[in-house]
């Protein structure tokens, strides 16, 4: 499941997130496991609120899923905090 934020048509919102999405499909499927695919740490960048507690936002294109669990990353001006992240661990 891609988001294009160009036809983005579908939405899901959960307290203070929205999750958007290309297709109803693509929506019926998230809210069907919905705990399989809500992202780890809030949605927020997993390595950043790891290591520094602190709240970034993410590429929605930089993931990883790890133990059944989504885990989102920043990437961005040549800072992939995935990349990062996996050279440190």
């Amino acid at each position: 499941m891609v988001s294009n934020r160009i036809s983005i048509r579908f939405a899901f919102y959960e307290i203070s997130h929205k999750y958007t999405f290309i297709s109803q499909e693509n929506l019926n499927t998230f809210l069907a496991k919905l705990k399989a695919y809500m992202p780890q740490y809030g949605g927020y960048c997993a390595y950043t609120v790891a290591i520094d507690s602190k709240k970034v936002s993410i590429d929605p294109e930089t993931f990883e899923i790890r133990d059944g669990k989504l885990y989102l990353f920043y990437n961005s001006w040549g800072n992939n905090t995935l990349k990062d992240g996996r050279e440190k661990m």
